[in-house]
């Protein structure tokens, strides 16, 4: 993503009154390869915020350098720094708005971008590290669960573990669990549900607690059911992670949640394993459809790579994925084995 240059003003933060501060130095030294490579703390910025932080650049190099342009690594970055020449020993200075989701999950991130240059340097690479404060979620926002049907029959019930993270300064105290969704609704009595602090090793990385879900084994009675968790508190937003608990079938996808990613500036990917049991042969299967809930048909490909598991590959254009936005989709994967 390329930002135009322009002028710098006032400095603010999401909507605050307008105010200014020290900004932060960026020294331009020490080039490698024509290249400028500077890491900057700049501190916590605040979960769902967008900040805008001011940066004065200083030429120590031994000759004079001129900016021409701004890239940035993701929209969640933008850049105002002026397209001038800084003479030696002397500085100009920018600003960057850097931009933290909601739905945030990580406590710190390093934020990219490239300024394109002429000079003794051709472009200078900035790293701006943040802490994020105000976090508190589920580490992920879907679960998805098989469950054995044998299992069930035996009257063992199923047990989940929901990691929940949160940074140092959120306040977790009084932390209430509450359930939802269709599954609840059929059967809240047979579902349990508490917080637990982490006491002895996290279960991961930051992970401060667990939501322990308990199920008995009469609240299922489908081969799906979809339940909801939330955690409440008097000093942070309402958190949501959703459930799916499916009927283990002899046939599995690894992993059953799917995360697609950019493959070039027009299309993204994701893949996963499709993996058989014993009295299937996956050197035989054949993908008959992939397609999302509302219909829509994924491109996909399936490469066997053994007898036991075949590679699923699916594919689609940036335009239709832009239409995904708002939390997880199903996806239904047809095959024929045997």
């Amino acid at each position: 993503m390329t930002c135009l240059l322009s002028p710098i003003s006032s400095i603010a933060q999401d909507g605050d009154d307008l105010k200014k501060s020290d900004p932060f130095v960026v020294k331009l030294e020490n080039p490698s390869f024509s290249t400028v490579h500077a890491t900057i703390d700049i501190g916590s910025i605040q979960r769902g915020k967008t900040a805008t932080i001011p940066l004065r650049f200083e030429n120590l190099l031994d000759s004079e350098i001129k900016f021409n342009d701004v890239v940035v690594q993701c929209a969640c970055t933008g850049a105002r720094i002026p397209d001038e020449t800084i003479k030696i020993t002397q500085s100009i200075d920018g600003e960057v708005d850097l931009s933290i989701s909601k739905g945030e999950r990580m406590l710190t991130k390093v934020f990219s971008l490239e300024i394109k240059a002429s000079g003794k340097v051709d472009r200078v690479l900035l790293d701006l590290k943040a802490n994020i404060s105000d976090v508190v979620a589920f580490n992920q926002e879907l679960y998805s669960v098989a469950y054995d049907s044998e299992r069930l029959a035996s009257g063992k019930g199923i047990t989940l573990s929901l990691p929940v993270i949160a940074s140092a300064d959120v306040d977790l105290s009084g932390v209430v669990v509450l359930t939802s969704g269709a599954l609840n609704s059929k059967a809240s009595k047979h579902i349990t549900a508490e917080y637990k602090p982490v006491v002895d090793e996290p279960p991961v990385k930051n992970a401060v607690g667990v939501v322990a879900i308990r199920i008995d084994p009469q609240a299922l009675s489908s081969e799906s059911e979809y339940l909801t968790v939330n955690i409440t508190g008097k000093h942070f937003e309402a958190q949501t992670a959703q459930i799916v608990l499916r009927k283990k079938l002899p046939i599995s996808l690894i992993p059953e949640i799917l995360f697609f990613s950019s493959t070039d500036l027009e299309n993204v990917q994701a893949f996963g394993f499709i993996r058989v049991g014993s009295d299937l042969d996956a050197s035989t299967m054949k993908l008959i459809s992939v397609k999302l809930e509302s219909g829509e048909v994924l491109d996909a490909s399936l490469l066997k790579s053994s007898s036991k598991v075949a590679r699923l590959e699916l594919t689609c254009s940036k335009e239709k994925a832009s239409n995904w936005t708002g939390g997880a989709k199903n996806l239904e994967i047809t095959v024929e084995c045997n």
